[in-house]
């Protein structure tokens, strides 16, 4: 894993360092595996509570309230599971970095929209396809000539 800091509104936060108040789970995983699967506690739940972080300021943990609301737990923790493969340590490593993933989206800053005038080309063939459509209804329709 790389030492990512993702830049905020509020300044930089070193996902990094947020691994340290990461809590872990561990249980048995689903699927195939034989007799191994029924001793070994592979899966991994990666679980990480906002509100109780000391590394982040009020401002950002706010900012993950609102940007990961439905992703928060009732207990008030961000969680992120992996049991893809049979080595518990890499699931660690797996569930560690999409929970890493999931904060670093967050918190970056989403792109304002530059607005566009829309180009000449672009209003001919708008007004073109209106005409097309519109001459298509009318022949779809019946004059009161055509039954007389």
């Amino acid at each position: 894993m790389s030492d990512k800091i993702t830049k905020t509104p509020f300044g930089k936060v070193p996902l990094k360092q947020l691994v340290s108040e990461f809590t872990f789970k561990y249980s048995r995983s689903s699927g195939p595996g034989g007799q191994h699967v029924n001793k070994v506690n592979t899966k991994v739940t990666a679980a990480f509570m906002p509100a109780n972080s000391v590394k982040l300021t009020e401002e950002e943990k706010e900012l993950l309230q609102k940007k990961l609301s439905r992703k928060i737990d009732k207990d008030g923790y961000i969680t992120a599971t992996d049991d893809s493969t049979r080595s518990q340590y890499t699931n660690r490593e797996r569930a560690v970095k999409k929970l890493l993933e999931l904060l670093a989206k967050a918190f970056t800053p989403k792109k304002e929209r530059i607005a566009t005038a829309a180009t000449a080309a672009s209003k001919h063939e708008r007004v073109k396809a209106k005409r097309l459509h519109s001459e298509k209804k009318q022949m779809r329709k019946i004059s009161l000539t055509d039954l007389l």
